[in-house]
């Protein structure tokens, strides 16, 4: 997986490096994650990202911090290049962490994933550039922290993470979870046997 340029942002010299640069890029100022909290974020083997990570030190993108034998590393805002490079995967690879920081914490959501064009981008499906965001909520309306304004909040979560990400549109489709459950419509057939991406719940990591 780690080989290939991604069809998302080809320019990158793998799927990986820019998998690892969005985390980082896009994380809130300030923020370290150590290389294991890396290799589940962006779904590959710690092997890989190690070696990512030491290629990526050595050109002074990103820094690194060590407590004892405790090690993190972070986005470096050193380099000349560091701003647009950040603006660049903020527009690219930003949709996933800005999705995850917003909707992941509310304990009445199931799942969250990405789907559509920019999905099938994301998944290696080569293509235009998507112009939008595709994004699959699966919610428990028996929760008992599910809002009173019922579906409308997702959409206005849904709407504060697109506003993290500049230029991007984001558009959220609320389904039940007994809905997604039993794919009770070709819609969701479709959804669920296309590529989508992970980005909360059990689908979390999910590259299909």
């Amino acid at each position: 997986m780690g080989a290939m340029a991604p069809a998302l942002a080809p320019i990158f010299r793998s799927d990986t490096q820019m998998r690892l640069l969005g985390e980082l890029a896009c994380a809130p100022a300030g923020q370290e994650l150590d290389i294991s909290e890396l290799a589940r974020r962006t779904a590959a083997q710690y092997a890989t990202v190690h070696r990512e990570v030491e290629r990526l030190l050595m050109l002074g993108i990103l820094t690194e911090a060590r407590v004892g034998r405790s090690r993190t590393i972070a986005w470096s805002d050193q380099p000349p290049y560091a701003a647009p490079l950040r603006q660049l995967l903020m527009q690219t690879y930003g949709p996933l962490p800005a999705l995850r920081d917003v909707l992941a914490d509310q304990p009445w959501i199931d799942q969250v994933f990405v789907f559509g064009s920019w999905a099938q981008r994301f998944t290696g499906e080569p293509g235009p550039p998507p112009n939008d965001i595709d994004v699959m909520v699966v919610f428990d309306p028996d929760h008992p922290d599910f809002p009173e304004e019922d579906t409308l909040a997702i959409f206005q979560l849904v709407s504060r993470a697109g506003g993290r990400v500049p230029g991007a549109a984001f558009n959220a489709t609320p389904v039940e979870r007994e809905e997604w459950a039993q794919r009770s419509t070709a819609f969701l057939r479709g959804v669920s046997d296309g590529p989508r991406v992970g980005v909360h719940g059990d689908d979390y990591g999910r590259v299909s």
